[in-house]
C-alpha cells in the first residue's frame, strides 16, 4: 500500500526520573502504527536514554517532544542541543500540557506546537510531511489542533474536537518503552510488577489550581470492556501485577464500578492484579469502598489539600471538608484500602493559622496510617492560580518555569502573599516535613516484614539504584514516601 519508505519519527520524553510511564508519547506512537505502519517511530526516554546519542544513531525524519510545565524548560534545552548536532531543518514539534494551556510561551527552537489531545493532530503533520517533505504555512493552516511559525508570528489554527469515543483510539502498546518501567516495586505488601493505564479523559470537577482539567477540557471515559481487555493484555504480554489508573478521577459513580467488576470477573483478572486509583472524599462511603474492593483496589489516593475547611471550600468548592476527608481515611482503612493524601501549603489567602490547621490534620491521618506528602501550591497556566499569580507580578508567559516546581525548597518558593513571612512559611513546612518523616521508619520495616525475599530480591538485582531509593526515603525532607 505504501510504496514510499516510511518517516523516522522519534518522540521524547523530558522527564529525568522514572515514575510512571510517558503515557501520551506511548499513545501517539501506537496510533501512527494503526494508522499507517510504514512509519517507525520510537520513543527515547531522558529517565533511560542518553538523548543526544539516540538520536544520532536513529537518525529522524521528525521529533516530537511531550512536555508538562515543569519540565518545559528541559524541553527547550533538549531541542536547542538538537538544533547544534543535527540538520537545522529538522522539524521539532512540541506537544503536552504547558502548551496547550499557555502556547503564548511558545519558543522559537520549536516549529510547530500540537495543541490538546495529540494522537490524530501528530498523525496529520505527520502524513503531510511524509507526502511533501516540508511544512508550508499554507497546508499547516488546514490542520486543526496547531500553533506554528508564520514569519514572526504565532498563528493558530481551529481547534480539534475532542476524541469520542476513547475506544476508538488502539490501546497503547507498551513496547515503546524501556523494560525499566516493569522492574519489580513495592506496592502495599508485596513487590509487584507494574503497570499504568488510563480509563478516562477530564474531570467534572472545578479546582482551581488544576490545568491537567483545562487540557482534557470534557469527561470522557473508556468502557469497562475496553479496560479489561487491556489490563488482560498487560497482564498476559508484560506479566504485570499491579496497575496504577492515572485517571484525574476513576470512578465518579458507582455504576461504572459495578460494571468493572463484572468484566474482571468475565475476564478471569479480578484475582491477578491489585489497582490504585485517584477518588476524591465526597465520593467515599462504604458500599463505594466495598465495590473498590471487589476491584481488588489496594491504595485510593485523594487531594486533601487543606486541613482549613476556609481554604478548602475556596480551592475545591463545598463539595469537600475536612471533616469528609477525615472520614474518607476511617472508611478507606476499615475495608483495607489505603489512603494516601497530597496537602498544598501557599495557597493565595491562607493564613498562616490556615496552615497550623493542615499540620494539625497531617498529624490526625498520619497516625491512622494513611501515606501523605506535601507540596507547595503552584500557579499553573490556565488555572485561577495562575491568574492571581499574573495580576501579583509572580509569573508570566516567558518566565523560567523551573520556578514553578511543586517541590521545590521552601526557601526558594514561588510565594503567592507577600504577607506570607517566609521564615514562617519554611517553619510550618519544615513541621508538616516532620509530621510525614515519622512514618519512614515505620514504611522501610512495613516492606521488610511484609516480603522480606522480594526486598532482597530487589536489593540484589539493583544494588545501587536501590540504596539511593532507601536514601531518598530516609533523608528526603517533604514529598511523597
Amino acid at each position: 500500500m505504501y510504496a514510499v519508505p516510511g518517516l523516522k519519527i522519534a518522540l521524547l520524553s523530558v522527564v529525568d526520573r522514572i515514575s510512571t510511564i510517558p503515557y501520551g508519547l506511548v499513545s501517539i506512537a501506537t496510533y501512527l502504527e494503526k494508522m499507517n505502519p510504514s512509519h517507525e517511530t520510537r520513543i527515547f526516554d531522558r529517565a533511560v536514554h542518553n538523548i543526544k546519542k539516540e538520536i544520532l544513531k536513529f537518525n529522524p525524519d521528525i521529533i516530537g517532544i511531550g512536555s508538562m510545565t515543569l519540565f518545559y524548560e528541559t524541553a527547550k534545552e533538549v531541542a536547542g542541543e538538537i538544533r547544534e548536532y543535527c540538520s537545522n531543518t529538522l522539524p521539532i514539534i512540541i506537544g503536552g500540557v504547558h502548551i496547550t494551556t499557555l502556547p503564548q510561551s511558545f519558543h522559537r527552537c520549536f516549529d510547530i506546537g500540537v495543541i490538546g489531545e495529540g494522537e490524530i493532530t501528530f498523525y496529520e503533520l505527520v502524513e503531510l510531511y511524509y507526502l511533501e517533505r516540508s511544512f508550508h504555512v499554507d497546508k499547516l493552516k488546514k490542520i486543526r489542533g496547531l500553533i506554528f511559525w508564520d514569519g514572526p508570528e504565532i498563528e493558530a489554527t481551529e481547534k480539534r474536537p475532542l476524541v469520542h469515543p476513547l475506544d476508538a483510539l488502539p490501546m497503547p502498546d507498551y513496547k515503546y518503552i524501556s523494560k525499566t518501567y516493569f522492574e519489580k516495586r513495592y506496592w502495599y505488601g508485596k513487590f509487584k510488577v507494574p503497570g499504568y493505564i488510563m480509563t478516562s479523559r477530564g474531570c467534572p470537577y472545578k479546582c482551581i489550581f488544576c490545568s491537567t482539567r483545562q487540557f482534557w477540557c470534557k469527561v470522557r471515559v473508556n468502557s469497562p470492556e475496553y479496560v479489561t481487555r487491556y489490563i488482560k493484555q498487560l497482564i498476559d504480554i508484560h506479566e504485570v501485577h499491579h496497575i496504577t489508573i492515572m485517571d484525574d478521577l476513576f470512578a465518579a459513580n458507582k455504576k461504572r464500578v459495578r460494571r468493572f467488576i463484572e468484566e474482571f470477573s468475565t475476564q478471569g483478572i479480578d484475582k491477578k492484579i491489585s489497582l490504585s486509583v485517584s477518588m476524591r472524599a465526597n465520593l467515599i462511603d462504604d458500599d463505594m469502598c466495598d465495590l473498590l474492593k471487589q476491584l481488588n483496589v489496594v491504595e485510593a489516593n485523594f487531594g486533601f489539600e487543606s486541613g482549613s475547611d476556609k481554604i478548602l471550600k475556596m480551592i475545591k468548592g463545598d463539595e469537600v471538608s475536612t471533616a469528609m476527608n477525615y472520614r474518607a481515611v476511617d472508611v478507606c482503612m476499615s475495608h483495607g484500602i489505603k489512603p494516601s493524601a497530597s496537602f498544598m501549603f501557599g495557597v493565595p489567602g491562607e493564613t498562616l493559622d490556615d496552615m497550623s490547621k493542615t499540620c494539625e490534620f497531617i498529624d490526625r491521618v498520619r497516625k491512622k496510617g494513611a501515606i501523605l506528602w506535601i507540596f507547595i501550591a503552584t500557579p499553573f497556566p490556565a488555572t485561577e492560580f495562575w491568574q492571581i499569580a499574573k495580576k501579583r507580578g509572580k509569573v508570566n508567559d516567558n518566565m523560567d518555569f523551573r520556578l514553578l516546581d511543586h517541590m521545590i525548597a521552601a526557601e526558594d518558593a514561588l510565594l503567592l502573599d507577600e504577607d506570607i513571612d517566609r521564615n514562617r512559611f519554611k517553619e510550618i513546612l519544615s513541621r508538616a516535613s516532620l509530621l510525614i518523616g515519622s512514618r519512614k521508619s515505620e514504611m522501610i520495616k512495613e516492606i521488610i516484614l511484609n516480603d522480606p525475599l522480594g526486598a532482597a530480591m530487589a536489593m540484589v538485582q539493583h544494588p545501587m539504584r536501590n540504596l539511593k531509593k532507601l536514601y531518598t526515603l530516609i533523608t528526603k525532607r517533604y514529598g511523597s514516601i
